[in-house]
């Protein structure tokens, strides 16, 4: 981005818009080398999983998930559940082939969209 603003420079081809973009990208050093706050988790699934949910459950690897939806924020949650322990995880997506995909690579489960209400009611014996 720095070298791709130089060039736009260079050329007389900026204008405020991409000099706004400079500043936040200036700000966005600052801020990252100046406070902790890259240290800190900052996507959705990272927080509730790794922040939110530790402060309720001790463990994890008796614990049952179910992730609903295929895509990225999905396969982030799945890895963060991974990670903390959980083995029993079901997926539902709306393109089956999306839920048994993700169900295959994170050594879970997939169920369609239908079953979702009886998913969200399954006993721990699934």
């Amino acid at each position: 981005m720095k070298q791709a603003y130089q060039v736009a420079t260079e050329q007389d081809n900026t204008g405020p818009l991409m000099h706004a973009c400079s500043s936040g990208v200036r700000v966005a050093r600052r801020v990252a080398g100046e406070t902790a706050i890259h240290q800190r988790r900052v996507s959705i699934p990272s927080v509730a999983v790794a922040d939110f949910a530790r402060q309720i459950f001790e463990r994890f690897d008796d614990k049952r998930a179910l992730v609903i939806g295929g895509g990225e924020m999905a396969e982030e949650c799945l890895r963060y559940l991974q990670e903390e322990g959980v083995r029993q995880i079901t997926v539902v997506n709306r393109h089956f082939e999306r839920a048994e995909e993700l169900a295959r690579q994170w050594r879970g489960r997939a169920a369609p969209w239908e079953e979702l209400p009886q998913a969200l009611a399954w006993p721990i014996w699934w």
